[in-house]
């Protein structure tokens, strides 16, 4: 993971990422790396930075794993075979910025496109049950 990681983006010191890896599970770890990559080229689409120690301290790569593929602007593409659709078509039918018709329309295109994988209520509450 350390390899692939752009030089820029890394910790002063490969020792404290080395730390923070070594705090997580094995499970972790092994999506840890292999989410790297996606995280990677994900913050550059959006034109952020990609810094290891946040990603691995704070679970980012949780989002990554089993997530559905991303646009050229990084947004997720959710789609009706998703298990994140049901969840967006609820919450965007909450929204009271969006009219009925607005979201049918979301709905017709058979695509979401969102900066996070799941809407925020459910992020907060560590992900879907």
């Amino acid at each position: 993971m350390w390899k692939g990681w752009p030089q820029s983006q890394l910790p002063d010191s490969r020792a404290a990422a080395e730390t923070v890896f070594d705090r997580l599970t094995p499970d972790e770890q092994a999506t840890a790396s292999l989410c790297a990559e996606a995280f990677c080229r994900l913050r550059a689409l959006r034109g952020k930075p990609a810094h290891m120690l946040p990603y691995l301290r704070l679970k980012q790569f949780r989002e990554l794993d089993g997530a559905p593929p991303f646009d050229k602007d990084g947004d997720f593409i959710i789609t009706p075979d998703r298990p994140e659709w049901s969840a967006w078509l609820a919450d965007l039918k909450k929204r009271r910025d969006l009219t009925p018709a607005a979201v049918e329309r979301a709905v017709s295109l058979r695509k979401f496109l969102r900066k996070t994988r799941w809407p925020e209520h459910i992020q907060q509450q560590g992900g879907p049950a």
